[in-house]
């Protein structure tokens, strides 16, 4: 399978995580998030190191939108001590990429 399709499923992969996770907002689902999201890190970067048609500025607003993303992550975990069912809500850093919903554009 190539990269490409393997990001357009990750990146399926975490909408519908976040998806599931905006009913409740509980830990166990951002823990989904956070798993598909790694994926999708793992993809950008490895598809990013190559030759690209997708504009370099949309390729790193998402990576730099995951990578405040999961030190939000980790920093909220460590000062919260979440159990699985916890509320577990996220805050955009002020200078931090909203979600690049063009780059999805790009990729279809």
């Amino acid at each position: 399978m190539k990269s490409i399709t393997k990001l357009k499923k990750s990146i399926l992969r975490s909408e519908t995580a976040y998806k599931k996770y905006l009913a409740g907002k509980e830990y166990y689902k951002a823990l989904r998030i956070q798993k598909a999201n790694k994926m999708v890190y793992k993809y950008l970067v490895k598809i990013y190191s190559k030759e690209t048609t997708i504009n370099d500025a949309l390729f790193l607003s998402y990576i730099y939108h995951l990578e405040d993303w999961f030190e939000q992550f980790e920093d909220l975990r460590l000062k919260e001590n979440p159990n699985l069912e916890d509320l577990f809500v996220f805050t955009r850093f002020k200078d931090s990429p909203e979600f690049p919903t063009t780059f999805l554009n790009e990729l279809k």
